[in-house]
């Protein structure tokens, strides 16, 4: 498509009030594993303090160990890396 521009991707899509799922099995024996939570800061460009849902528990993960959540229709959608 014309105008569009390549290698402007970042690396890193941590955001505040991103809804995320922890993905690292290992992390505290497997207690967060696969549960939903929300970005409340970023720490860095590759760390971030997510509030896990349920838990109470607030915990800072990198981003390799989370995975974006797709928003329920009618939702809101939040562009993390366009």
């Amino acid at each position: 498509p014309k105008g569009k521009k390549k290698g402007k991707r970042k690396d890193y899509w941590l955001r505040k009030r991103a809804v995320v799922r922890v993905v690292n099995k290992t992390l505290a024996g497997g207690k967060y594993h696969k549960l939903k939570g929300v970005v409340t800061s970023v720490v860095d460009k590759y760390g971030a303090e997510v509030s896990v849902y349920g838990t109470g528990d607030t915990v800072v993960l990198d981003q390799d160990d989370l995975e974006t959540v797709v928003p329920a229709v009618g939702g809101a959608v939040l562009v993390l890396n366009g």
